[in-house]
């Protein structure tokens, strides 16, 4: 059985203990089947969503009904730790879900299992995500990193050798934690500092996978993050532009290398605008483009070499 780690200390930032998700939450009595073609227009649709029904019913269907996380805002965040023997590097790994449900198996623990095949440590990162807002999703990201970081020695790897990676939203939460919040310290009401938060908050490589890199095209996933406010139109272009990772890689000045992979029959859209950014702002980086892979591709055999060369360019020195 693979070892847990509370990220967090005493304090979680953002955590509300007592508060129910569903009063949180526009929840709307549905079959399942509606509900789950209800979240697939949403996510990749073009046109903004009325409200937040469709997207918060399925969470509260596939994620708290079934146990998967609390019925309160009282969420432990935490990182299921993968060793391989001898390995110097650790990668965090958040799975996908369109900040609705997470992918932990087929995102998670096999991406994990197959860097391990590869001589790579790996972490499974269980962040919070809907009803949380922003920056809760990559705050725990950035937590994440510092946790590995500060325990480095623990866990036999290099300080300067942790990677952050993630699939789809994942990747936005991998990706976020460098662009948007970088090595900023924790801003949040009361919250006491500890040792980790000592630590240097960057990954010294990131992984973004298929990822949500912005929400012009595709917009209706930025509710989840913006909250209310989304559904102002006078207030939307600027909260596309404040969380699109697209308009702030250059503002946010990173020079962390960077792997992008995606597919061209991808519904989410952007990515190749991402990846213009990147090299207009000299960001190292390494792009591989799928043709024909839609979007989910993860380790299917049909795309594996995508995942061959992300190892390799990692044993490169992500170069």
């Amino acid at each position: 059985m693979m070892q847990k780690y509370n990220i967090w200390g005493e304090q979680i930032p953002y955590n509300e203990p007592g508060k129910a998700k569903a009063d949180c939450m526009d929840l709307k009595k549905r079959f399942p089947l509606a509900t789950i073609l209800g979240w697939v227009r949403d996510v990749f649709g073009t046109k903004v969503t009325k409200d937040a029904s469709y997207l918060d019913t399925f969470t509260y269907m596939d994620e708290i009904r079934k146990g998967k996380m609390s019925a309160y805002m009282d969420d432990v965040p935490n990182l299921t730790y993968f060793p391989a023997k001898g390995s110097d590097t650790g990668v965090i790994i958040a799975p996908g879900g369109a900040f609705c449900n997470q992918g932990r198996k087929r995102e998670g623990a096999a991406m994990a299992e197959y860097l391990n095949l590869a001589g790579i440590s790996a972490f499974v990162l269980e962040y919070r995500m809907n009803p949380y807002e922003a920056p809760v999703c990559y705050l725990d990201m950035q937590r994440a990193i510092r946790y590995v970081r500060y325990h480095a020695n623990d866990f036999d790897l290099d300080r300067h050798r942790i990677g952050a990676m993630g699939f789809s939203a994942g990747g936005y939460v991998a990706g976020a934690s460098e662009i948007l919040l970088g090595n900023q310290p924790v801003k949040y009401p009361d919250y006491v500092p500890d040792e980790v938060d000592q630590e240097e908050g960057r990954a010294d490589f990131l992984g973004l996978i298929y990822p949500v890199t912005n929400f012009d095209v595709n917009p209706n996933m930025l509710c989840l993050l913006a909250g209310d406010d989304f559904f102002d139109p006078k207030k939307r272009l600027k909260l596309q532009k404040q969380y699109s990772l697209t308009a702030q890689v250059g503002p946010s000045g990173t020079k962390t290398p960077q792997f992008l992979c995606y597919g061209t029959k991808d519904m989410l859209k952007g990515m190749d605008l991402y990846a213009e950014q990147l090299k207009e702002c000299s960001v190292p980086h390494k792009t591989v483009v799928l043709e024909g892979a839609g979007h989910g591709f993860a380790l299917s055999k049909k795309y594996i070499t995508w995942a061959e060369q992300y190892v390799a360019w990692i044993k490169g020195g992500t170069k």
